[in-house]
Parts: structure tokens; sequence; C-alpha cells
């Protein structure tokens, strides 16, 4: 018998078996859990009214994500969604970039086509210190030669949510240390955005909630 062949025979079937297995198997883990919440998202005057502002968080959190991959992130999901509804999803991902990796993160991923509308959005719920550290990064950027337009150029030459190349801006301690230092005062803010966030959006929420059916059949 010859066990020379057999052998990597045997690994193979071995292998193709493990593969098909994992394949087949029930999805597990934090990203399939979080794609699990976005599919079955849904945002309802009703379902806001009776949630907690932590509850309110992930409703409007997972809801928008899902509208946004509707075209994968695209142009047409941004700008047919509710303008009360997208001031609140602009801070939201501001936020989450800033929180996980500073203002440069928010810059040069895919959220930093937006900063602009970002700023705008501050203004609208009235965090106003928030804003401000944010125009200060901008200013930061534009003193080394990093544009918005720049910025936005770099970003839309890539696919999405891949981040350009940042080894020269790294590279430049000066501007890193001033956003360093811009990501302290972030981090240290006591600036409530969450409640201002939220009173915002239920000042203005007259006419989303059939805005939303229409849209989205929600």
């Amino acid at each position: 018998m010859n066990y020379k062949l057999i052998i990597p025979i045997l690994v193979i079937v071995i292998l193709a078996f493990w593969f098909y297995k994992s394949k087949t198997n029930k999805p597990t883990g934090i990203a399939d859990e979080w794609n699990q919440k976005v599919n079955s998202a849904e945002l309802t005057k009703e379902l806001f009214n009776k949630a907690s502002i932590d509850e309110k968080e992930d409703l409007i959190y997972y809801f928008t994500q899902k509208i946004r991959r509707k075209d994968n992130y695209g142009k047409v999901s941004f700008s047919k969604m509710p303008e009360t509804l997208k001031t609140v999803y602009l801070i939201n991902e501001f936020e989450s970039e800033v929180n996980n990796g500073g203002f440069l993160q928010f810059f040069t991923n895919s959220s930093g086509k937006y900063i602009n509308e970002t700023i705008e959005s501050l203004e609208l719920i009235g965090a106003n210190n928030t804003k401000n550290i944010l125009e200060k990064a901008v200013k930061i950027m534009l003193k080394h030669n990093e544009s918005t337009e720049n910025l936005n150029r770099k970003i839309n030459s890539r696919e999405l949510y891949e981040i350009f190349e940042t080894s020269e801006i790294y590279d430049n301690e000066f501007l890193m240390k001033e956003l360093n230092d811009l990501d302290s005062k972030f981090y240290e803010s006591a600036e409530p955005t969450q409640e201002l966030k939220f009173k915002y959006f239920e000042s203005n929420e007259n006419g989303i909630w059939n805005e939303l059916k229409e849209k989205y059949c929600t």
C-alpha cells in the first residue's frame, strides 16, 4: 500500500470536510451579531417613544446602517435619508471614528467624506464645544497642507472603508502632536452630545415617521 499517496489524500479530504462544515454552520461572532441586528432593524414612532435613551441610540444606529447598506454606503442612500435622521447618523459616525482612533481615523476613513456636513450637524444640535474641537482639527490639517477637499479626493479614490496611505501624515511629528492634543480634549469633554442629539431629534421628528414609512416601509 502506498502510504505516501494515501496520507496527502486523507489530509485533503479532512480539510475539505472542515471547510464545508465551517461554511454550513450557523454564523457566530461579533460581526455576525452586528449583521443580524442591522438586517432586522426597525425604527418606528412606537418603538422610539417607549425606548430608553440607550435603546434609542441602538434603534437609530442599526436602522441607519441598514439604510446605508442598501447601496453599499453610496451617495443615494445618504442623500435620501431624512435630514433629521442624517444629522444623528453623521454625529454617530464621527464619534465612533474619533473614539476608536482619534481625529486622524475620522479624516482618513470614509466618514471623512462628510466633514463639512458633520460640522453643520454638530452646530444643529448645539454641540458647540465638540464642533469647535473638530474645526480646530480641520485647521490643523489645513496648516499642514491637508485640505478637506484633498482628503476627500484621496478617500473617494479608494474602495469603501479602505484607509488611504497615511505614512506621510504619521511621519509629520508636529501634525500628529497637535491632533493627539485635540484627541485628548475630545475625550475629556463633558459636553452631553447624546442628550443634545436626541433633544434635537425629538424636537424635529414631526413628519419623519411618515417619511420613514414612505421611503423604507417601516
